[in-house]
């Protein structure tokens, strides 16, 4: 079975993307979870903590979240995910690495 050009994706930026949302996240879990390792989400401002934490949870291979702007981004996700070894960048406030 030939593989698909999803399933090998590594790295996506999706920055100040505005129709980003909890759907396009759901849609990136069931086609590039196996393989993505960084992920821009920065300026995505309709993601929920529900889609960024399962979506999160979903990626094994997830090492580097990145999400500058997403102020609608709690630590509920900061606190919940199951990914320890995640390197979150932004934390969504300005400033604040």
């Amino acid at each position: 079975m030939a593989k698909s050009a999803a399933n090998s994706l590594t790295s996506l930026s999706l920055n100040n993307v505005p129709a980003i949302g909890d759907a396009a996240l759901l849609a990136l879990r069931q086609s590039c979870a196996a393989s993505l390792e960084e992920l821009d989400l920065s300026w995505c401002r309709a993601i929920s903590d529900d889609g960024v934490g399962m979506l999160v949870d979903a990626c094994p291979r997830l090492r580097r979240l990145t999400v500058w702007g997403c102020t609608q981004i709690t630590d509920r996700f900061y606190d919940q995910h199951s990914r320890d070894e995640l390197l979150v960048v932004g934390r969504g406030l300005l400033g604040m690495a």
